[in-house]
């Protein structure tokens, strides 16, 4: 036995236990590709069900989608926290690779970033105290109210509210706790939000209008010029659609009662 051949064995043992711990969902051509030991992902982890701080840990449907992203690329994921408006100007200045924060696929929001495909079709969305189900149980009621109208500052339902709720009385909010006291308490009559917030606002007491009142969708954000990492990003995606990853996480988010009205 030559001096090498203790080493040549380790060695081979190595590779055999790294190849034996390598995920199922590994793609080598994605990794070449990527050719990084870590995917920065900056988020703003106050939006349940999408990302959130529960436990001390990062959770909900992004951090899941960001983990097998990390797991397809054999690559760590680093999360970096920003409040909801430094996400686009940290991304320009390069202090993170990717925005997955549930952020909505807009033409304002492209002229300063690149999207990927996008993952999940939503939109704006109603939800009002039960008692008032027939007083706003279709669209057009909804649009055509005087009542007083409930929306999160900076966000796209500020920008509905505004342009479509004409005749209502428009109140800013600054977050869905208030939004659900407001409601509670009668000082709005409707809260006009991104669907992933009305699916965690809703219980038996506060009931949404299931019919979306826009068409909208969420995607990742790049820097403008990473056509590499975007297309990545795609191919990605598409492997979870494949592989039905993506259906099973929104089957652990989103409420069955959502999904069922989104199925008709």
């Amino acid at each position: 036995m030559s001096k090498s051949t203790p080493f040549f064995i380790a060695s081979a043992a190595l590779a055999f236990f790294l190849t034996a711990c390598v995920s199922p969902y590994y793609a080598p051509e994605l990794s070449a590709k990527f050719a990084k030991q870590t995917l920065r992902v900056g988020i703003c982890p106050d939006f349940p069900p999408l990302i959130f701080r529960q436990n001390g840990n990062i959770d909900g449907i992004e951090a899941n989608l960001s983990q097998r992203i990390g797991k397809i690329l054999g690559a760590e994921i680093i999360y970096v926290e920003k409040s909801w408006n430094d996400l686009i100007p940290s991304l320009e200045k390069g202090e993170f690779d990717v925005i997955m924060s549930g952020m909505t696929a807009t033409k304002e929001r492209s002229e300063r970033v690149l999207f990927t495909k996008p993952y999940k079709r939503v939109g704006q969305m109603a939800i009002m105290c039960t008692s008032n189900i027939a007083k706003f149980s279709t669209v057009e009621k909804v649009l055509a109210t005087r009542g007083k109208v409930g929306f999160l500052q900076g966000t796209t339902g500020e920008t509905f509210v505004k342009a479509s709720c004409k005749n209502a009385e428009k109140v800013p909010l600054q977050n869905a706790q208030e939004a659900e006291s407001y409601l509670l308490n009668g000082k709005i009559d409707l809260f006009i939000s991104d669907a992933p917030v009305i699916w965690v606002m809703s219980s038996s007491d506060l009931t949404p209008l299931c019919v979306p009142l826009t068409e909208e969708y969420l995607a990742w954000a790049v820097r403008k010029n990473d056509t590499r990492l975007a297309s990545i990003l795609d191919a990605c995606l598409d492997k979870m659609k494949a592989d039905s990853y993506l259906s099973e996480v929104e089957s652990a988010w989103v409420p069955e009662f959502i999904r069922n009205a989104e199925a008709k």
